[in-house]
């Protein structure tokens, strides 16, 4: 089970009731905030879950996602969450955000992007990542929001994974911003088969609960931009203004603000 992380902390205690009645409780248990790794060995089946960001599983993304685990009484799903090593924080790498590829010159905002919503398609201007300019690219000194291929890219899949009959690029968008981050399922997955998951894990072991694989695995945004020149998705001058006045705080990227004023 896969979710934003705000259901830890949802007002109706909405996560300790799925928790509770998944694991078989007697009673609910209640918290008004959910820490972001925790276990419940309950009647019916054992229950874990952690909080994991995409940007630490191979894509230049951050994706926090609260991914939940559960199994019979003799299975012990911390064994597959959490992991048997201690974490060191590792920041992420400084790449370079101007690059050339392929005879064009491109410029990202940042080393890796926002989380992907499933309304980039249609609100990619009136948001947070309109501001940091995460999820903007700059090629040949045009402005544009990423493509339906690079968003692929930013979420694990194979190049043109959504491209099937006549499907529209804002439906593209949207099934990509609600789909699972490949990397992060990939690694539980692997651990599901590779790791002894029939005890409990001991207290004693020092574990990583962080919201990183204790090796995490960089990815850089140069190979996940592509070069396109299609002008559906080149942000005109109108909508540069439109951006502009939307930042009231003076929170926009220094960089993205002297783009866009020039």
């Amino acid at each position: 089970w896969e979710n934003v992380i705000g259901v830890l902390k949802d007002k109706t205690n909405a996560f300790g009731c799925f928790v509770s009645a998944l694991s078989g409780l007697p009673n609910i248990e209640e918290k008004k905030i959910w820490p972001n790794f925790g276990v419940v060995h309950g009647l019916k089946r054992n229950v874990a879950w952690r909080v994991l960001d995409a940007k630490y599983f191979g894509v230049p993304q951050q994706r926090r996602r609260v991914y939940v685990l559960a199994g019979p009484t003799n299975f012990y799903p911390e064994q597959v969450l959490f992991e048997n090593a201690p974490y060191r924080d590792v920041e992420y790498p400084k790449n370079p955000l101007v690059f050339n590829k392929e005879k064009h010159t491109f410029e990202v905002f940042r080393e890796y992007t926002d989380c992907l919503l499933a309304c980039y398609g249609t609100k990619w201007n009136g948001n947070a990542n309109a501001l940091n300019g995460s999820l903007y690219v700059m090629q040949d000194n045009k402005l544009r929001r990423m493509t339906p291929l690079e968003c692929e890219r930013l979420m694990g899949f194979p190049d043109d994974y959504t491209l099937v009959d006549d499907i529209s690029v804002t439906s593209r968008y949207k099934m990509l911003g609600n789909s699972w981050a490949v990397p992060v399922i990939t690694w539980i997955g692997k651990r599901l088969v590779n790791v002894d998951s029939s005890k409990p894990m001991s207290e004693c072991h020092k574990i990583n609960t962080s919201e990183s694989q204790s090796t995490p695995d960089f990815g850089n945004l140069y190979n996940i931009v592509e070069i396109s020149d299609d002008p559906r998705f080149v942000i005109s001058k109108k909508g540069q203004q439109g951006i502009l006045r939307r930042d009231v705080k003076g929170k926009m990227n220094p960089r993205l603000r002297e783009v866009m004023e020039s």
